[in-house]
């Protein structure tokens, strides 16, 4: 999308396969060059795939609850021009405390670590980088509306409603 509104090049990494596959059947489809490494081992996403200080924007989705927080952000700072913008796009839970059971359950189910925004060192590890945060957007009541239109779908597998409960 990114390509065919704003005529950029586009390089991606990704730890799906099934998620790679889909991009470029989609590059396909939209006659599209990407560059896609056909499979991505989990270790070597941060594992120095393109030079210093070559993109303008990083971005990650919904990734940040499967790798290390400091080798994420020190990677991203890396690839990152000198006055690049870096967008991540991540649930967290709502209480510093401690974990819901429905949290626990939603990390069960998605093999993930789902952290909270600010007791699992997002400032932290992104200070640590020279990163630093321009905007911080809760996105929480939007997304709240979306589970429970997915909660009504014939495609549920049980986990939807959890994602509910936290409100």
């Amino acid at each position: 999308m990114a390509a065919l509104k704003f005529g950029c090049f586009v390089d991606g990494v990704n730890i799906s396969d099934k998620q790679l596959d889909h991009a470029k059947a989609q590059a396909k489809k939209f006659r599209v060059d990407l560059v896609l490494p056909s499979q991505v081992s989990f270790p070597k996403y941060v594992e120095e795939w393109f030079g210093i200080r070559v993109f303008q924007v990083v971005w990650n989705n919904e990734s940040t609850m499967y790798i290390n927080l400091f080798d994420l952000f020190k990677e991203h700072a890396r690839v990152l021009k000198n006055g690049g913008r870096y967008i991540t796009i991540t649930g967290t839970y709502p209480t510093a405390e401690h974990k819901s059971e429905a949290v626990k359950e939603i990390d069960e189910f998605y093999g993930c670590d789902t952290h909270h925004l600010k007791t699992y060192s997002y400032l932290a590890a992104l200070s640590s980088t020279g990163l630093v945060p321009v905007q911080v957007h809760d996105l929480t009541s939007s997304i709240i509306s979306y589970w429970e239109l997915t909660v009504q779908s014939t495609l549920v597998n049980g986990v939807e409603k959890l994602f509910c409960l936290n409100r």
